[in-house]
């Protein structure tokens, strides 16, 4: 689905196609002045730093910064960067969205018993961990049905689950409990990576229908199919199993739930890349929206990303969802909430994912209405527009028991004291925190703007907006530790941003 374009603000160095941007400091000097690329912004700088009012409809802040007592050399930009940083973490400014969902199929003249079981369906065990999964108990998409659409639940539950080949009828079934089942067994199921998100389905006359994967007709034509078939599952989830051990290993028992979850975000994030062809042509990339593409093949979009992070979450006994919405801006994409000492946050590893080898965390256990700067939460499946709407169609983006997100306890930078939420916090805590870091040998440090804040990540602009908080961070900061160049970079239009030096 979609994948968050990064803006890399880094070190002067031109290249045919990329411009970097990058600040210098001169070892005996105490200003900092940014070193200007060829297709640098030139608007008026202002004293620190400017809500972007076109962006969100934020209250203006009309508090200035004190201005920077001024040295008396001149500040020179090298000729030559000090730090030369790598070309591999320019992105294209190109938007990833998700392609729409498969639409389901109708089939006519279903004998009225077609229900075959695969032949090696035995095989069809559960992936072999330790932990896995002991909070399928709390199954939560199950858990906000009705009760009949649990009974249907159950049935789409046990032909996925098994393999089934062929057409089960369920009786006094309509088409939008069968869709809203469907999608909340696909939703509690990271681990059913045989099934993409088609089923075929008959609707009869006695207010029944008939519901499948794969089925072969009279005439001896093949309609649907799975995946993998039963012959090749067990072998796949023993390779998923083996990968989920490797990840594993990046946690242990004395951790905290916030440890261990942050440790396989960032796992995830480094060991998955986003797979741009499956955005062009996903008929022929099917498998990057599921755990296969995630773990396996190392490759997916969104849905394989958020469906492999639901599963590791599960080995960890970490409550975990999957949210269906849109992009800000364009289409179709999917994210996870996870659940910490009983709230629940929001998290995006996609969009955490330079697919560079630098991971961001501005998309780590944040508040909805944080979500929401660039996100659209879909809404609930029992909403009864979408209950109206499933009645004529089946290709919706709705939710099965989405957990609310408002707390931001649990977050990155509030738990390593980098949250900014005001003016006075911009200037006091990125001069602190830098200094800080610096002075432990750190050579970088992350930094989420809050919603109540109306200043987004802007190249050039937050470039220049940074330069004077890190000369007054240098005051405070070891010779050997001190800042000579600087780079910095995060999201268009984004909350979060790292600096480096």
């Amino acid at each position: 689905m979609k994948k968050r374009i990064i803006i890399i603000v880094a070190i002067f160095l031109v290249t045919i196609s990329s411009v970097y941007f990058a600040g210098y400091i001169k070892m005996n000097k105490t200003a900092i002045e940014p070193q200007k690329g060829s297709e640098v912004q030139t608007d008026t700088v202002q004293q620190l730093p400017t809500p972007k009012s076109n962006q969100v409809n934020e209250q203006e802040n009309n508090t200035t910064e004190p201005s920077q007592n001024k040295t008396s050399e001149e500040v020179v930009p090298p000729i030559i960067p000090a730090k030369p940083v790598s070309q591999a973490i320019v992105k294209p400014n190109t938007q990833k969205v998700s392609p729409p969902k498969p639409a389901n199929t109708q089939v006519e003249n279903i004998p009225s018993t077609n229900v075959v079981q695969p032949p090696t369906a035995s095989k069809n065990e559960p992936i072999s961990l330790p932990a896995v999964p002991t909070i399928r108990t709390q199954l939560n998409s199950r858990s906000s049905l009705t009760q009949d659409q649990q009974r249907v639940y159950d049935l789409v539950d046990a032909v996925l689950k098994n393999q089934t080949i062929g057409m089960i009828q369920i009786p006094n079934c309509n088409m939008a409990t069968l869709q809203i089942s469907f999608t909340a067994v696909k939703n509690d199921h990271p681990e059913y990576f045989w099934t993409s998100n088609s089923y075929l389905y008959s609707v009869r006359p006695n207010n029944s229908i008939y519901f499948g994967i794969q089925y072969t007709d009279t005439t001896g034509k093949v309609y649907g199919g799975y995946l993998y078939d039963a012959t090749q599952i067990s072998s796949i989830n023993a390779m998923i199993g083996q990968v989920l051990q490797t990840a594993l290993a990046q946690v242990n028992e004395s951790m905290t739930p916030y440890q261990k979850e942050l440790a396989l975000h960032n796992w995830l994030a480094s060991y998955v890349t986003y797979r741009d062809a499956a955005v062009v042509n996903p008929n022929a990339n099917q498998d990057a929206f599921t755990i296969y593409g995630a773990l396996i093949n190392r490759s997916a979009v969104c849905e394989g990303y958020s469906r492999a992070f639901q599963l590791l979450m599960y080995a960890v006994n970490i409550p975990c969802t999957v949210t269906v919405g849109f992009s800000a801006s364009q289409g179709p994409h999917m994210w996870n909430q996870v659940q910490l000492n009983g709230a629940w946050y929001g998290v995006d590893v996609t969009w955490d994912d330079t697919n560079s080898g630098d991971i961001l965390h501005s998309y780590f256990n944040i508040s909805d209405d944080q979500m929401s700067l660039d996100h659209i939460i879909g809404k609930e499946a029992n909403d009864p527009s979408i209950i109206n709407a499933l009645a004529s169609t089946n290709a919706l983006y709705f939710n099965t028991g989405r957990p609310i997100c408002s707390s931001m306890n649990e977050n990155f930078a509030v738990v390593n004291g980098t949250f900014i939420n005001s003016s006075s916090d911009w200037q006091n805590v990125i001069t602190t925190q830098v200094a800080n870091a610096a002075n432990t040998g750190k050579r970088a440090i992350e930094f989420l703007i809050g919603v109540q804040y109306g200043y987004f990540f802007n190249s050039s602009q937050t470039m220049n907006d940074v330069a004077p908080l890190l000369t007054a961070a240098n005051k405070s900061i070891s010779t050997q530790y001190r800042i000579k160049s600087y780079s910095i970079y995060g999201p268009v239009g984004g909350k979060g941003f790292i600096i480096n030096w």
